[in-house]
């Protein structure tokens, strides 16, 4: 397939991957990964210098497709995207067309959705889809390059993977990492670059129809929770008690959408922090106030470490209590001693009173894999209860399991701008390289990052606290990059994908890039 004709064969790809539902959590991201994997085995290289394996999960669901087209030298390249999509309720009475691509965009085009949308439905350059976007283009443009390369002897090794399970916990490239960690040492692989393939553009600030977006990262993710003990009274006696619900909206009003808590400067600038869960311990109405509260608040980070955004998130805390007493004061006379303790204080104080190891194996034993910010809450509900028992109090914890960030050094970043300018200059389309994908993604899952060790966090997510666990195994590689198809609408009904540049800029981009990161190094 040469360089220059990759466009119908991706388009073909993308339709056909497009008309499977994978919906995160079904049994279509199985389907499309044996589907995937049935068509990598019909190719003629296939068992002889294109090797394929199949993966799963620790629960036994499928994982991942891996293709291995075995080149010379010991320089590899890994080309992944996911399979799994959002689901289809969104579109509504639409829900049958969500999965075909090419009915859908017909229908859009005679006005199904309005005339805007009608108008580009009919320019011929773009699909409209449930996960033509997000990401199953940028899949189809990874396959074609595997195509591509196949014909002729490669000059360095090629990897391609599709993973499941982006969507909700990233178990697909958990997965893949583990089985690839032993496997490039066993092999003796030298991991050149690592490239995600997920939808990048178009962002606020760019300024034409030709400008597109390449990242040399991704942006890190923490879920911060504020867990609130307060003192329960009637209704008629406020003053006898503490109202959870009004010191978590204390902290809620100035952590959410908080600059003290943004990260990044300029065009590397994270997204504002918001709220994500806020909710008290009642299961039903009377007269009583709650005994205690949480709040769950996304952050964003480029440039801090998840230690220093916790510092952070705590003095957030200690201004709310500090509010809450001069309010009570003025209002009763009088205000609480509330103290703000992070959940590793907690527990040094749990072993102080000896009762830390008791404790520990029964909040271990509701464990699972999956314990997310529920049960999280829920530890240090009976955390806080044991140690500081009718003591009002703010905990501050990791509510979510660590999303880290990941980057690349000078040296990949170069690499990237020399392909770049290359490719502008053949394809007209204007380029601008950032750092950090500001969207959370896989590439976190698979490259090696500092955060793991950051001591702090695992001293403060109740899940690592109790299990001991370390930081996951990842790939070391000399750079990590994020460059994808272009389009709008991921997660919308309206989701729609550029087809001139994702069917044939893309991949052409992925070549070149994969030559240059084969080529090794100037001494």
């Amino acid at each position: 397939m040469p360089t220059d004709h990759f466009h119908d064969r991706v388009r073909d790809l993308t339709v056909l991957l497009a008309q499977t539902p994978s919906v995160n959590g079904t049994d279509g991201e199985g389907q499309i990964l044996e589907e995937t994997y049935g068509l990598l085995a019909q190719h003629p290289l296939a068992g002889k210098r294109l090797r394929l394996f199949r993966g799963e999960d620790p629960s036994g669901r499928p994982a991942f497709v891996l293709a291995h087209l075995v080149g010379t030298g010991p320089r590899a390249v890994l080309q992944f995207g996911h399979i799994d999509t959002v689901g289809i309720d969104d579109y509504g009475p639409l829900r049958h067309l969500a999965f075909r691509p090419l009915e859908l965009t017909q229908h859009i085009g005679d006005g199904l959705l309005g005339a805007d949308l009608a108008h580009l439905a009919q320019s011929g350059e773009w699909l409209f889809g449930r996960g033509v976007l997000d990401m199953k283009a940028g899949v189809a443009a990874t396959l074609g390059v595997l195509e591509h390369f196949a014909q002729e002897p490669a000059a360095g090794h090629l990897l391609v993977a599709l993973t499941a399970d982006e969507e909700a916990g990233s178990a697909g490239i958990r997965a893949l990492t583990r089985f690839l960690a032993p496997y490039l040492e066993q092999e003796g692989l030298h991991l050149a670059g690592i490239v995600n393939t997920d939808a990048t553009g178009p962002r606020p600030g760019l300024a034409g129809p030709q400008d597109r977006l390449a990242y040399s990262g991704s942006i890190g993710k923490l879920l911060t929770c504020a867990y609130v003990r307060g003192v329960p009274s009637h209704v008629g006696e406020p003053e006898t008690g503490l109202d959870p619900d009004y010191v978590l909206a204390e902290i809620t009003r100035r952590a959410v959408y908080a600059e003290g808590l943004r990260d990044g400067e300029g065009p590397e600038r994270a997204a504002l922090p918001v709220s994500l869960q806020a909710r008290d311990d009642k299961a039903s109405y009377d007269v009583q106030t709650p005994l205690s509260a949480v709040g769950c608040y996304n952050v964003l980070y480029v440039e801090r470490s998840p230690g220093d955004i916790l510092g952070a998130f705590r003095a957030i805390a200690e201004e709310a209590a500090t509010a809450v007493r001069e309010r009570l004061e003025d209002a009763f006379g009088q205000g609480p001693d509330l103290k703000v303790y992070t959940f590793e204080e907690l527990v040094r104080l749990a072993r102080q009173q000896g009762i830390w190891d008791e404790l520990a194996e029964r909040l271990a034993q509701n464990l699972s894999t999956t314990s997310g910010p529920a049960w999280r809450s829920h530890a240090v509900h009976e955390l806080a209860g044991a140690v500081l028992g009718r003591e009002p109090a703010i905990v501050v914890f990791f509510g979510h399991g660590l999303i880290p960030k990941v980057s690349t050094g000078d040296a990949g970043r170069r690499i990237l701008a020399r392909t770049l300018s290359s490719h502008s200059q053949q394809s007209g389309n204007r380029y601008h390289q950032r750092r950090f994908f500001p969207l959370i993604s896989d590439l976190s899952f698979v490259a090696a990052s500092e955060d793991w060790q950051d001591a702090s966090f695992w001293a403060n997510d109740p899940v690592a606290a109790l299990t001991g666990r370390g930081y996951p195994p990842a790939l070391v590689a000399d750079a990590v990059f994020m460059i994808g198809p272009h389009g709008e609408g991921a997660h919308r009904v309206d989701e729609r994908l550029h087809m001139p540049y994702s069917f044939e800029h893309v991949p052409q981009l992925l070549v070149r890039l994969t030559n240059d990161l084969w080529t090794p190094p100037a001494v």
